[in-house]
């Protein structure tokens, strides 16, 4: 990856403030000796008067220097009227963060403990400047982590400085430039944007080069401009990330899962053969004990099939398993879904043999539930657990394991007249009314169904009814069909939209295979408000899944090396 260039210089671009002198009340003294000529009353009142003020403001140091002088005086204290030495910032370099192009830490050094505060504009862009936050401890030496760069760029950083009497030291400005990001990295075009109804925020989302040439690993962050603002590359594929409520990622791979702080640090990890697991895959959540729940597979050989699924008899079939994992790394517990559900019931996509290289001695095998993502329901006390080739969202109570209902064609909900069920499902979550949304990727739909067509889709349940009902309430199906098999998101934002992860998007009449993110409004005819699309000019990417955040400093100050 290529680094970040910082050209740096200084400039005093303001005056401190605050330095104001003090009185003195020694020539309370002088004043008595002044009044000599004047007969001994005048001095017998003028050294009174001293003796009163003294009486007040007296200090042991000054006692001792009383009694020396055997004169039987107390004598007045004396007030250094001095100033203190201007409050001064020196040193101010910025040095390029090593894990993301677009970060790097501001270091300063005050001549005495002081507080900084920092801010930043970009040049030739209008905007009030963006404040960073410092920490409000007295220091002399400070690192600030800056955040949010956007590649190609010119900023200026500016810091000041105030001592805890309130002294402030003289302005002072670095100007910072990054540099372009790597070529093989993927092209994030604007389409569409009505910025007075986008929802606020940055945008979280994980690329995925589907040809060479590219990381094969991508945490990146991008603006309502769809500009780079963070970015986090490795050679393994991500497959899952989220937001902490430390306002750390979480993230996971096939090797294990790791929690980086936004400056792109791992601070912690937990390996995959220390749970163990025979695999990770496809999700992390952290539920507010601190546990984490993902997913992982079991291999059992399963007879009993009928002919007509895959020539019938024993077959060497995938399950998924979810973990609970504690905060210290190990393995709390975990569920079976064969042991939960009919193994012996099959949908479109247990042929497929994507886990024949995890398991070479069984092939082929069978990916029987393929689940895809987890969602905690609070209000429930249950997991959702998506399973794309079950064509099921499945409610599991964590207390017991039991299942609580599957929702889906063949499940336990009667579905209202007029809507369709989904197929082959990613990413359920509930929204703040209780309902579940879905990115329907539309997989394995049958023909008297509407065949292949991806939608993004909406769906009340009621499952205290007798039996669970569950009705669609709201889709998008796109300014026209399109169809998306793999992967694929959907999120309620904070102003009511969703933002719809297409995966992979390919407009009619083009080659062009890409991804498209665009952020709709919950209406019964949704309008489009934010449109990005990802590409490349000789390369394939696609997007795992995207989420809106509210910015790239987390909640609690990050430390600097």
């Amino acid at each position: 990856m290529a680094s970040v260039g910082a050209a740096l210089w200084l400039a005093v671009v303001g005056v401190a403030c605050g330095d104001g002198g003090s009185g003195a009340i020694g020539g309370v003294a002088d004043a008595a000796q002044d009044t000599a000529s004047q007969g001994d009353a005048a001095i017998d009142a003028a050294i009174d008067a001293a003796v009163a003020v003294d009486a007040a403001t007296d200090t042991v140091a000054d006692d001792g220097a009383d009694a020396a002088d055997g004169d039987g005086i107390d004598a007045p204290d004396l007030v250094d009227a001095t100033p203190p030495a201007p409050l001064v910032l020196s040193d101010v370099t910025f040095t390029a963060s090593k894990t993301n192009p677009l970060a790097g830490v501001l270091s300063v050094t005050t001549n005495r403990p002081a507080r900084l505060g920092v801010t930043w504009v970009e040049v030739g862009r209008d905007g009030p400047p963006a404040a960073v936050p410092t920490s409000p401890a007295l220091a002399m030496q400070h690192s600030v982590w800056i955040l949010g760069l956007a590649p190609e760029s010119e900023f200026v950083v500016t810091v000041s400085a105030v001592d805890g009497d309130g002294h402030a030291a003289l302005q002072q400005a670095a100007t910072v430039a990054t540099d372009a990001l790597p070529a093989s990295l993927p092209q994030f075009t604007l389409v569409a944007s009505d910025a007075a109804a986008v929802a606020p925020g940055l945008t979280l989302l994980l690329p995925r080069s589907a040809t060479s040439g590219g990381p094969r690993g991508m945490i990146v962050i991008i603006d309502h401009e769809a500009r780079p603002r963070w970015l986090f590359t490795q050679d393994q594929q991500v497959h899952d990330v989220r937001l902490s409520p430390r306002g750390t990622l979480l993230y996971m791979d096939r090797a294990g899962l790791t929690e980086l702080d936004m400056a792109g640090r791992a601070v912690r990890h937990v390996e995959r053969t220390a749970i163990p697991a025979d695999t990770l895959h496809h999700a992390i959540l952290e539920l507010p004990d601190g546990h984490l729940l993902t997913l992982s597979t079991e291999l059992r050989g399963i007879d009993g099939y009928p002919p007509e699924v895959a020539g019938g008899g024993l077959q060497n079939v995938v399950g998924d398993l979810v973990l609970d994992i504690a905060p210290d790394g190990t393995l709390a517990t975990s569920w079976a879904l064969l042991d939960l559900l009919d193994p012996h019931h099959v949908a479109a996509g247990f042929t497929d043999s994507g886990y024949d290289n995890v398991y070479p001695g069984a092939t082929p095998t069978r990916d029987w539930s393929h689940a895809n993502a987890l969602h905690w329901d609070a209000g429930r006390g249950v997991m959702l657990v998506c399973l794309r080739h079950q064509h099921q969202i499945v409610a599991l109570d964590r207390g017991t394991g039991a299942v609580r209902w599957r929702l889906g064609e063949g499940g336990d909900f009667t579905l209202a007249a007029g809507g369709a069920w989904f197929h082959g499902p990613h990413a359920a979550q509930l929204t703040a009314s209780g309902d579940v949304l879905l990115f329907d990727n539309g997989f394995g739909r049958p023909l008297e169904e509407g065949g292949e067509y991806s939608r993004a889709v909406e769906l009340a349940i009621d499952d205290a009814a007798d039996p669970p009902t569950a009705e669609v309430v709201w889709e998008w199906r796109g300014e026209a069909p399109f169809y998306s098999p793999v992967m694929g998101d959907a999120d309620q934002l904070a102003n009511g939209d969703v933002l719809v992860t297409v995966a992979a998007y390919d407009e009619a009449g083009s080659d062009d295979v890409g991804a498209r993110l665009v952020e709709v409004t919950h209406e019964a005819s949704p309008r489009v408000v934010w449109d990005v699309r990802v590409g490349h000019p000789t390369a394939r990417y696609q997007v795992y899944q995207a989420d809106r955040i509210d910015g790239v400093y987390p909640p609690e100050l990050l430390t600097a090396p």
